[in-house]
């Protein structure tokens, strides 16, 4: 039967089999919205065949987001990797660069999860890192200098580690929203920490510590992939010992 389906698809003209999925894609979206909200990969794939990139673009995303959020790190790194794919069939500008500013920091963090010092996840946030900078894009920067410092500790390469922090140390006063300054000051620490460098590294974390908020920061863990207080007082009991 599978046999068959298969057959008469594939003796579909192309721009057929696009008007198909185009139609298919409209109403999930139109009469099921929750599948969008719980299978985004399902409405990725239509978008894809149908040739609509930018919808296609944001599913694969939001997909490979959610994958990643429930610890299904090689489903997301998948998803992204396909998002990054379709990426291409868009024109270049602002607008698709913020979409690979963000596909491609969202597919270091997964790829860290494998592996945290391999040369992809160095890929991944490098390319992330210039597109910020292009952009001018500080908000969005942010978390891939904080892969970057990761990334760099983890290879022992503790002054490019170091010098991603102090990046970030030097951009937070233009924006002092607290996620920011906590990310800055935690990037900042684990550098530091690990440079030996133990007293600048403890002014770092004790001020993570002071601006640390349960309830303000709780989607950092997910963006940082980590607790900001539980890392900060296990690395500071190190770093007064």
């Amino acid at each position: 039967h599978a046999l068959v389906q298969d057959a008469a698809y594939q003796s579909l003209l192309k721009s057929r089999r696009q008007q198909l999925h185009a139609r298919i894609a409209q109403v999930l979206e139109e009469r099921f919205p929750m599948t969008a909200e719980v299978e985004p990969e399902l409405l990725a794939h239509h978008c894809t065949q149908a040739g609509l990139h930018e919808k296609a673009v944001a599913y694969w995303h939001r997909a490979g987001q959610r994958a990643f959020a429930r610890s299904a790190a090689p489903e997301a790194v998948a998803q992204l990797s396909m998002g990054l794919e379709v990426l291409r069939g868009l024109p270049e500008g602002l607008e698709r660069d913020r979409r690979e500013v963000d596909l491609q920091a969202a597919l270091g963090g997964a790829l860290m999860t494998k592996a945290t010092g391999a040369a992809e996840v160095g890929r991944a946030y490098a390319r992330a890192r210039e597109l910020c900078r292009g952009l001018g894009d500080t908000a969005r920067l942010f978390p891939v200098l904080w892969g970057l410092t990761v990334f760099h500790i983890n290879r022992a390469e503790l002054p490019l580690a170091v010098e991603a922090a102090e990046e970030m140390l030097r951009l937070v006063g233009q924006d002092e929203d607290v996620a920011v300054r906590l990310g800055s000051h935690r990037a900042a620490s684990t550098a530091f920490y690990h440079f030996g460098q133990l007293r600048r590294a403890q002014i770092h974390l004790e001020e993570t510590l002071v601006l640390y908020d349960r309830e303000r920061t709780r989607s950092l863990s997910l963006v940082y992939r980590t607790d900001f207080r539980a890392n900060a007082l296990n690395i500071l009991s190190l770093t007064l010992l």
